[in-house]
C-alpha cells in the first residue's frame, strides 16, 4: 500500500503548534484518531501539527502498545493520510448504514499494510501484543488504529456510529448510551455550546 497518496483537501486547514490534552470520547481508538481534527465541518484545525503531537496522542490513548512508540521525521504525512482514509470510511458507513464493497476494500488495504507486523510478546509472565516494526515506522502507531477500525466495522456497535450534531464539529462516536439518544461528542463541549445558543435565542 502507498500510505502517502494524496487526500483531497476539502477545506483550508489551520495548524496549531500544540493542543490542549486530546479527547478520547469516540468509544474506539480509531474514532479518537479521526477526531484529531477540530471543526471538521467548517474551519478545520489539525491537532497533529508535528510528529511529537502524534506521539503525545498515542501515549495518552491508554493503549499499552502505544506507550513507547517512536516516529521518524517525515512520518506525519503518512499519519494524516491514513487518518483521512479512515474518516472517509466511517463517513461512508454513516451514509449507507452498512458496509459497502469499497469500504471493505479500503480497510483491507490498510490491514494488508499493517497486519503482518503484529506478534505476541511475553512480559512479567503474561502475553501481550506488540508491533514488530522498525523503530520510527509509522505503522507502530497506525497498526493498533487500523485494527480498531476493523474491529468496529465487524461488530454490532457499528450500527451506533454517529456524528456530533454541532454544525462545526464533525467528530464521530459510538453511541453506547442506554437510550441511544446521544447527540454530542461531549456535553462539556458541543453540548454546552448548544445549550448556550438555545438560551440566547430564548432570551
Amino acid at each position: 500500500m502507498s500510505a502517502g497518496r494524496g487526500v483531497a483537501n476539502r477545506a483550508k486547514r489551520s495548524v496549531v503548534p500544540r493542543t490542549q490534552d486530546f479527547q478520547f470520547i469516540g468509544g474506539t481508538l480509531a474514532l479518537d484518531f479521526t477526531n484529531t481534527v477540530g471543526n471538521r465541518l467548517t474551519d478545520m484545525t489539525d491537532y497533529f501539527a508535528t510528529e511529537e503531537d502524534v506521539l503525545r496522542w498515542a501515549r495518552s490513548s491508554g493503549v499499552p502498545e502505544l506507550r513507547s512508540v517512536a516516529l521518524l521525521p517525515g512520518a506525519l504525512p503518512v499519519i494524516r493520510d491514513v487518518r483521512e482514509r479512515l474518516h472517509a470510511v466511517f463517513s461512508a458507513l454513516l451514509l449507507a448504514r452498512e458496509p459497502r464493497r469499497r469500504t471493505i476494500d479500503e480497510i483491507n488495504d490498510l490491514l494488508r499494510w499493517t497486519g503482518n507486523l503484529r506478534a505476541l510478546d511475553l512480559r512479567n509472565g503474561r502475553a501481550h501484543w506488540r508491533w514488530d516494526v522498525p523503530l520510527g515506522d509509522p505503522r507502530g502507531v497506525l497498526g493498533p488504529v487500523v485494527d480498531s477500525a476493523a474491529d468496529l466495522i465487524v461488530s454490532d456497535r457499528v450500527e451506533r456510529l454517529k456524528r456530533c450534531e454541532d454544525h462545526a464539529c464533525g467528530w464521530l462516536f459510538v453511541d453506547d448510551s442506554r437510550a441511544r439518544r446521544r447527540r454530542w461528542c461531549s456535553m462539556a463541549d458541543c453540548g454546552n455550546r448548544e445549550k448556550a445558543r438555545q438560551h440566547y435565542r430564548r432570551a
